[in-house]
């Protein structure tokens, strides 16, 4: 019998404000169920059945002039039944950190 590893299935949100005074990254991290082939696959046909289902359904902020379907409003409305279809588990009680790193920068572990 074949030790089957368990997939992990990660997405980073990036929120980057025009003054860059604000920026954050958020990570969403999914427990892929073994029968899955393609995570991300399996991610795009979840959001595209929710996204066809719930259009209307998915809050727009009262300050925006038009309807804005963006990634944050997508995922915070989607709840885990409508990725557990999809055989994506998402996630719970864990704290993720996230430090981006510039592969082609050299560090400079003085200044840190």
């Amino acid at each position: 019998m074949e030790n089957q590893q368990q997939e992990i299935f990660n997405i980073i949100l990036k929120d980057y404000c025009p003054d860059e005074m604000e920026t954050w990254e958020s990570l969403v991290s999914f427990d892929v169920d073994t029968n899955i082939i393609d995570a991300k696959e399996a991610f795009k046909e979840a959001v595209s059945e929710y996204v066809s289902a719930h259009k209307s359904d998915i809050p727009n902020d009262e300050d925006e002039e038009t309807e804005s379907l963006t990634w944050g409003k997508i995922l915070s409305s989607m709840t885990d039944e409508d990725f557990a279809k999809h055989g994506l588990q998402r996630r719970k009680g864990i704290v993720n950190t996230i430090m981006t790193l510039d592969c082609d920068e050299e560090p400079n572990i003085e200044e840190w």
